[in-house]
């Protein structure tokens, strides 16, 4: 009887070491990668739908910028379209892909942070860029996606990043897929 606790005492060391050793492993390989500063892909939180400010500054964008390719589209029309749109989520190449206008992901694809993706020479907000960019890479906070609209013309269709410049340097930065509200207008 005593030779068999004799066995249970020997086991129970060897199992402390053999988990001490694979623990002390885990750990030393945990370091070493987080040294080696390999892309890993970090998701984005994205919301389940836009938010406010991301219609509000898209139809700025639209009527500022885009409304020549159709000046008779309303405020109206423009709010029916969003609550028409078709949300996706997609890759950075299926967002390049599609040849988006107003963007500048391509640019800046290799960002791995929001002073490398707004450089100083190229911060159109200033220190406003980093600030946003970094706010926006908080994991616990929920992200309203990128709206774009699709331009329908005769033969063709344009892509128009309407709001999400940070949210789009943030998806390069976190390697992140992006989630997109795709709107549909109409040219004129």
């Amino acid at each position: 009887m005593l030779h068999n606790f004799g066995k249970i005492g020997e086991n129970m060391i060897c199992f402390k070491k053999c988990f001490i050793l694979v623990t002390c492993s885990v750990v030393v390989v945990l370091i070493v990668l987080s040294r080696l500063h390999i892309d890993v892909p970090s998701s984005i939180n994205w919301a389940d739908e836009v938010s406010e400010y991301t219609v509000k500054d898209g139809w700025g964008t639209w009527q500022t910028h885009f409304s020549d390719y159709n000046p008779n589209i309303t405020r109206e029309d423009f709010m029916q379209a969003i609550k028409n749109g078709e949300y996706k989520t997609v890759s950075i190449d299926e967002f390049l892909a599609l040849k988006i206008e107003n963007h500048r992901l391509d640019k800046y694809l290799h960002a791995k942070s929001a002073q490398e993706a707004y450089p100083p020479e190229d911060r159109p907000r200033n220190e406003n860029d980093i600030k946003s960019v970094d706010y926006l890479s908080q994991p616990q906070l929920s992200v309203s996606p990128i709206l774009v609209a699709r331009v329908h013309g005769a033969d063709v269709v344009h892509y128009v990043k309407l709001d999400g410049a940070h949210r789009l340097m943030v998806a390069a930065i976190k390697k992140s897929p992006i989630k997109v509200l795709f709107i549909d207008l109409s040219r004129t």
